[in-house]
């Protein structure tokens, strides 16, 4: 999921320009487009009221991996935005965060995917 945010939000931006298209479309013919057939009519808004539902959708995940990040202490917040959201290389993150030995940063990267899953998805985590 996390190494997904990127996307996601990428995502977000391009459902959101779909939606306005769509609305364009509606607007400029007083609704949903009237092609003279009620089969290409309801295509038209079944497609519409899917990219609203995906948006949405896309929206509540992106949030709740927030809300999740959020509530991490600083050091494991800032590990995975470093590792999983800017795709920062580790011998960076090791530089960046003083971390003295690889091992040290998958252990804090290991605590911090562990706060972040129970977080997210709870008991099932465990």
């Amino acid at each position: 999921m996390l190494k997904e945010y990127p996307t996601l939000k990428l995502a977000k931006q391009n459902l959101e320009e779909r939606e306005r298209e769509m609305s364009r479309t509606a607007l400029q013919v007083g609704g949903a487009p009237r092609y003279g057939k009620q089969k290409i009519k309801n295509e038209f808004e079944l497609e519409w009221a899917n990219i609203k539902r995906q948006l949405a959708y896309t929206e509540a995940t992106i949030h709740s991996i927030e809300r999740c990040l959020s509530q991490l202490d600083n050091e494991e917040c800032r590990i995975i935005r470093l590792w999983y959201i800017d795709r920062v290389p580790k011998e960076s993150i090791l530089h960046d965060m003083y971390i003295e030995s690889l091992s040290s940063l998958y252990a804090l990267k290991g605590r911090a995917i562990e706060s972040f899953t129970l977080r997210y998805f709870g008991a099932a985590a465990l």
